[in-house]
Order: C-alpha cells, then structure tokens, then sequence
C-alpha cells in the first residue's frame, strides 16, 4: 500500500517538476503529506468534494476549486470567491488566512486587505478575494494565501472605491486587471455571483500581477 501511494505521488511529481521546471531539491522543501494533498486534490472529481480541505468548506467552493495544478508549491483549491473568509479564519480551528507575498514588489499585510474587505461590504460594493488554498502537514487543515483583492461597484462609485484602496493604502490599484480574468463579468463569474444591472466597474490590488 504504501509502495503503491509513493509511486503515485513520484509519478505525479514528476509531471509537475517537467511542466514547472522544478528539481528534487526544491521539491523537498514541502513534506510528502503536504504534496498528497496537493495530488489528491488535482486528481479529485472536478464537479464533487475536495479531498483535501475541511468538510465545512467543500459546499462553499464546490464547482469553482478545481483549476490549475501546475504551480511550484502545493496547493488544493483556486479561487475568486466573495464568501466572507475573515470571518472563517475567526471561526475555524482548521483555517488561518495569509497574504502571498511576491518576490519583487510590496504586498499589504493581512489587516490592510480586512479593513478595505470590511469597509467595502459595508458600503454595498462586491468585495473578492483571489486565493490559493495551501494544505499543511496535518490533514485537512489548510490556509487561505490571498494573491489578490478586487472591490465591484456601480461605474459612479469609482472614485470612492479607488479612494478606499488607497486610504488602506493597497498596492497598485487600478481598474486594468492583469491576474485570472479581466473584466467585470468574468470576474463575478469566476465568483459565482451575480451580474447586476447597469454599467460597473472592478478596482483590483493585484500585487502578485504587477
């Protein structure tokens, strides 16, 4: 049994290292549990239940989680979600949120994007964040890496939305989105949200993009 798991998760590593480009040493900074989450996930059922993230969290993301494998790292989920994520980090003992950071710009700090996330729902404005879910050591205990952040609003809101990024003084925010999808109605799609009437317009923070 244990044979047969290892020669799976080789032969699936070896996949990723060939696409990635990646060698046995960098491979080795994440433990083997780390990269069976990341195999199961990948070879999971697209349109049922991730195998490697808490049970509470699979009919949140069910239909939405499963799209690129081939980053450098391990990870079960990707993600643009309107669900209030803060406040699971609060709630669960299996969930905690951090802020991906690049390796040449700047990147806010958790409490920048909760404060600007907080401020945004309470003024009616559609609040996203795009994240990876990383699994651990521990099975089925995972974090949230938040990549990016976006604010949807009515077009004549947006001053008022590039004036809350900047007083929570976010990185590079524009309305040219760069990251997974560029436009309004991809994005709300990718979210699985609705498409309001009238025109409106998407603010990103998309510090792993610039």
């Amino acid at each position: 049994m244990f044979r047969s798991r290892l020669k799976k998760l080789q032969h699936s590593l070896a996949w990723l290292k060939n696409v990635a480009g990646l060698d046995d040493d960098y491979v080795r900074k994440w433990s083997p549990a780390e990269w069976e989450a990341w195999q199961a996930a990948m070879l999971a059922d697209p349109s049922g239940d991730n195998p490697s993230v808490p049970e509470w969290m699979n009919p949140i993301i069910r239909h939405t989680w499963h799209n690129d494998f081939s980053f450098p790292f391990p990870q079960v989920a990707q993600l643009i979600s309107a669900h209030p994520w803060f406040y699971e980090a609060v709630k669960r003992a299996d969930f905690s949120l951090k802020i991906t950071e690049p390796l040449e710009s700047d990147a806010p700090v958790l409490s920048q994007v909760e404060g600007a996330y907080n401020e945004a729902m309470l003024r009616g404005w559609t609040p996203l964040l795009s994240l990876l879910i990383e699994p651990t050591q521990q099975p089925k205990i995972v974090v949230g890496a938040i990549e990016s952040f976006y604010i949807v609003a009515p077009a004549f809101d947006s001053a008022d939305v590039s004036d809350l990024i900047q007083h929570f003084d976010l990185p590079s925010p524009s309305t040219r989105l760069a990251g997974p999808v560029q436009d309004v109605d991809a994005l709300l799609k990718r979210a699985h949200q609705p498409v309001p009437d009238g025109h409106h317009v998407a603010w990103g923070s998309e510090w792993m993009y610039v």
